[in-house]
């Protein structure tokens, strides 16, 4: 019987992570999953041993903070994969990277399926992904010519970001009639989301002062508070049902920018880390643009602010697209072309590459 331990540290991997084992289900259908998720894994029958909401470390200064909580669950991931066959590795690169290390020594099988994003940075981790994987499986086009290159087995396999918001139930939000909507979407760690918001109501405060016609749709982590505010409608867990109903957004630079552009919608961009990250942060980024948007047009087609955000700046932005069609709607149409480069079936794309894999092993 084969035994997959498959490792996701966050809540879009544990998503993406869930997709892949049901593939994989309809392939080995008496497989035994074991591994690091949420609640979306478990739903799909993987035992846990450690679930994601502790996880939740964004930066260098956070991950320091974070360092004992991930050793001791190294430890115990070490134990567990001893009685496994193949190790999945779903993003999360500062947890996944070290442990895969591990599981290398100890002679199991390494896949990355949505490998790290190390064309972003000095390319210091690339020798170690050779080393300790034995295929990649990477979700943005341009990615798959950039591990080749060093030597490393790789595929794109497509976008899971696509395929979960084509395969999304988004419901219809109930909004004011006659109001131009803004959504506000300030990530899904509590960490970011501590520092995006008050900025966001800053700019949504000085948007009123002009604007009478504006409601406010914000997407907010389940224990993150917000007091009551005139034209804000808070929503938990439907950041699909706002990037929809939206005329425009502002959103964390990560995963969201790109499910934003999914959604034909305009956007600005903004991150803040602590100093200390962003520091290095500057000191290691070897790209152009923050966002995925920008990065896959290898353009500037959205705005985005990255640690200093200017709240009076983005807010004559906002009003600009929402006032000026033909801006609004070039902008909307050079979104739609990154859309149509990326393609769907990533889960089952990669779960496929895997049974090949398998049966070259001698485990099928």
């Amino acid at each position: 019987m084969l035994k997959f331990f498959i490792s996701a540290g966050e809540y879009s991997g544990d998503i993406h992570a869930a997709h892949l084992v049901r593939e994989l289900k309809k392939i080995f259908p008496d497989a035994i999953f074991s591994g690091i998720g949420g609640d979306n894994m478990r739903r799909e029958g993987v035992e846990l041993i450690q679930h994601i909401n502790d996880m939740g470390i964004i930066g260098f200064q956070e991950a320091l903070r974070g360092v004992f909580k991930l050793r001791n669950l190294l430890k115990m991931s070490i134990e567990v994969i001893k009685n496994m066959d193949i190790c999945i590795f779903v993003d999360y690169p500062g947890f996944n990277l070290k442990l895969s290390s591990y599981t290398k020594r100890a002679g199991k099988i390494n896949y990355y399926y949505i490998a790290p994003q190390v064309w972003a940075w000095w390319n210091f981790r690339v020798k170690f992904i050779k080393k300790n994987f034995d295929y990649v499986f990477v979700i943005l086009p341009f990615e798959e010519h950039f591990y080749r290159k060093y030597g490393i087995r790789v595929k794109y396999v497509g976008s899971p970001v696509l395929d979960s918001v084509l395969n999304a139930h988004v419901k219809e939000i109930k909004i004011p009639e006659g109001k131009k909507i803004i959504g506000l979407l300030p990530g899904s760690r509590y960490d970011e989301v501590r520092r995006l918001v008050p900025r966001l109501m800053k700019i949504k405060k000085i948007l009123e002062e002009d604007r009478k016609d504006l409601h406010f749709l914000m997407s907010l982590v389940p224990d993150f508070k917000v007091g009551e505010e005139e034209n804000l409608t808070i929503l938990r867990g439907e950041a699909y049902e706002i990037m929809n109903a939206s005329d425009f957004l502002i959103v964390a630079s990560g995963t969201a920018s790109l499910e934003a552009a999914l959604f034909g919608k305009p956007m600005v961009v903004i991150y803040a880390l602590s100093e200390f990250s962003w520091i290095l942060a500057k000191l290691l980024a070897r790209v152009k643009y923050a966002s995925l948007v920008n990065i896959l047009a290898d353009e500037m087609v959205v705005p985005e602010f990255i640690q200093h955000i200017p709240e009076r700046e983005i807010a004559r932005l906002i009003l600009e697209y929402l006032d000026n069609k033909e801006l609004y709607n070039n902008t909307m149409s050079r979104i739609l072309k990154i859309r149509d480069s990326l393609k769907p079936g990533a889960a089952r794309r990669a779960a496929l590459l895997i049974k090949k894999e398998v049966e070259k092993y001698g485990y099928a």
